[in-house]
């Protein structure tokens, strides 16, 4: 070749795009004195050049979210949980907290017995599975009822955050019940999990009365003792249907014993209490979009820990905690005080501090 055309003379050089009708000089390492390729580019410039690209890069993105479609839905069941709170929050203005845990019950039970008859999955043969399913489904009733009870004197983020130091409680119970050991980062993850609730239920005597609690009428305080009730409830719950779990009891029929047993439980509890109300039709819309937010994230939350480890399943749910506060502000219009940001933070450190915890044990015995 000619001065001009040097650079072509390195084996494996390429050069694209040097002529105005964009042409590309492409040579290949070869051994011959073989010609440099001349390869034109005939695409129009109307932007299709770019379409290999565009799917390239929405192929990759699909790929992600396929691999990851798992947490995704663990994060969509946390949304529901706190649209059920929402929702739950609306009813607890007007009705009797056990009618609201009845009402929310319906979509659970006929969701939960159309699964059974799709799946044709058998019920429990033994009268000790039945056993274990009523005192699980006993838990799932007192949850729901304290949990109710606290919507009436707190936000439902404080509430939520409140529900999720159930953790505390859980390492007591596994040791007592299960038999797992107790160690020094247990305590440390409980004591953080104490200091954020003690933020959250704003004790008089260290940070005072707020006059905005006390012409809502609401006691902090008392709410936070029903939460708390509600989380040792939650702890000896995940006791439980890991006990289950053991004895081979399928998620859906828990789901479904539970629906009857809440139920049950509940009318019978508020017919002594004389607690009925007739409910309008607003009631009934936010009923049923509490029961199906509630199915939706239990079947959703099951699914996931069928297909990934319930360390990234826990903490993730941790979310629930973000998108209750978030609802809180839209809709409810309630700005959380700064002592709520620090116990979120605080429970959310001492959540996560657990599920490592958990995962650093399996690892150790496997």
């Amino acid at each position: 070749m000619g001065n001009n055309d040097e650079s072509f003379d390195n084996p494996g050089f390429t050069f694209d795009d040097v002529s105005k009708d964009k042409c590309k000089y492409k040579r290949e390492p070869t051994t011959g004195d073989s010609k440099s390729e001349v390869v034109c580019n005939t695409s129009s410039p109307n932007g299709q050049e770019n379409e290999p690209l565009t799917k390239r890069v929405l192929q990759e993105t699909l790929s992600v979210l396929r691999g990851h479609s798992d947490l995704f839905l663990v994060t969509f069941s946390a949304l529901l949980y706190s649209v059920k709170s929402l929702f739950t929050a609306f009813l607890v203005e007007t009705m009797d907290p056990f009618q609201v845990v009845v009402m929310l019950m319906p979509v659970m039970l006929t969701g939960s017995s159309c699964f059974l008859v799709y799946k044709k999955i058998c019920p429990p043969k033994n009268v000790r599975l039945y056993a274990w399913m009523l005192f699980g489904s006993l838990l799932v009733s007192a949850t729901l009822f304290f949990y109710s009870l606290s919507l009436l004197h707190m936000d439902p983020g404080d509430a939520t955050t409140i529900l999720y130091a159930s953790l505390m409680f859980t390492g007591i119970l596994s040791w007592i019940i299960l038999r797992e050991p107790l160690r020094l980062s247990d305590f440390v993850n409980v004591s953080i999990a104490f200091a954020g609730v003690v933020f959250i239920c704003r004790p008089p005597f260290i940070f005072g009365t707020s006059d905005k609690d006390v012409s809502r009428g609401r006691n902090i305080l008392l709410g936070s003792c029903f939460a708390l009730s509600a989380s040792f409830n939650v702890a000896l719950l995940y006791t439980v249907v890991r006990k289950q779990s053991t004895l081979g009891i399928h998620a859906f029929v828990s789901m479904f014993c539970s629906a009857i047993v809440v139920t049950l439980s509940n009318v019978i509890i508020c017919s002594a209490v004389g607690g009925w109300q007739i409910p309008g039709l607003k009631e009934w819309a936010f009923a049923t979009g509490g029961g199906f937010s509630y199915f939706g994230a239990q079947s959703i939350l099951f699914f996931s820990l069928s297909e990934k480890t319930s360390t990234y399943v826990n903490i993730v749910m941790t979310s629930e905690i973000v998108f209750t506060f978030l609802l809180q502000f839209m809709v409810l219009n309630l700005a959380p005080p700064w002592t709520s940001y620090i116990g979120a933070v605080l429970v959310f450190i001492s959540f996560v501090g657990v599920a490592l915890s958990k995962k650093r044990d399996q690892a150790v015995v496997n």
